[in-house]
């Protein structure tokens, strides 16, 4: 009942290769939390997430030398699963966080964010065996209790963000069971799979913004760096869609 009240969805969902609009996922995912009466709907959806879900990405993934390697192989092509949202990652000296951020209002996505957030400790459980230390959410606290899914993570509500904390050099643990000549094997298919479409480069453009926001390296050559582009050259494609890099 809650998918077919979004025409849209229940259409794309025939469909292996569509992609759900954000506003359909997040409005599903909190009438189920309502539905169902569970509070943590999306977390319980999350943890059900493993690297396998991702196809050939997860593939790849899976046999990347170290955990470093594997996010930076999700975030080149995170736009293949997920549009509207970004991942970044924070180097601290102490600590690791790995970020998960909506590109547009997230003001009802609570259950869409936790899922995410279950979802990539999940990930990051299953190539590494690490749990994160702490979890921040920027979302108050669900009125059922969560800590008996995270039992060794510290859960902080209302934070500034969404992310899983790691301690510090995490990022350089090597995947277990990774495959260098599958994974050079998985290259090949994953480069031919690249070649069938990209990102529309404003998508491109947020989500080189919000990991430079991290990092405290916001500028319009910056940017342009990022995504390998001259600055003038990036100002004039992003003209032709109507928009800056200031924008």
């Amino acid at each position: 009942p809650i998918v077919s009240r979004h025409v849209a969805a229940s259409t794309l969902l025939r469909n292996p290769d569509g992609y759900l609009p954000l506003k359909d996922l997040t409005s599903m995912l909190e009438e189920a939390a309502i539905a169902t009466g569970r509070d943590d709907f999306g977390i319980r959806l999350g943890l059900r997430g493993c690297v396998a879900d991702f196809g050939l990405l997860g593939q790849f993934m899976r046999n990347a030398p170290t955990l470093r390697v594997a996010i930076k192989d999700l975030m080149g092509n995170h736009f293949r699963h997920s549009r509207g949202a970004a991942l970044y990652v924070h180097d601290e000296t102490d600590e690791q966080t790995l970020g998960y951020m909506l590109l547009a209002d997230s003001t009802s996505a609570m259950q869409f964010s936790m899922c995410a957030l279950a979802f990539g400790s999940r990930l990051v459980l299953e190539l590494t065996g690490v749990e994160p230390e702490r979890i921040n959410f920027a979302c108050r606290a669900p009125t059922v209790s969560i800590n008996k899914h995270f039992p060794r993570s510290e859960l902080v509500f209302e934070s500034l963000q969404y992310g899983l904390v790691y301690p510090a050099s995490t990022l350089d643990t090597p995947v277990r069971g990774a495959n260098p000549a599958r994974r050079q094997v998985l290259g090949l298919a994953i480069e031919r799979y690249a070649a069938l479409g990209s990102s529309d480069l404003r998508d491109v453009v947020r989500r080189a913004i919000v990991q430079l926001l991290v990092d405290q390296k916001l500028t319009a050559s910056n940017v342009a760096a990022h995504v390998n582009m001259h600055r003038r050259t990036l100002s004039r494609k992003l003209a032709q869609h109507g928009t800056t890099v200031h924008t």
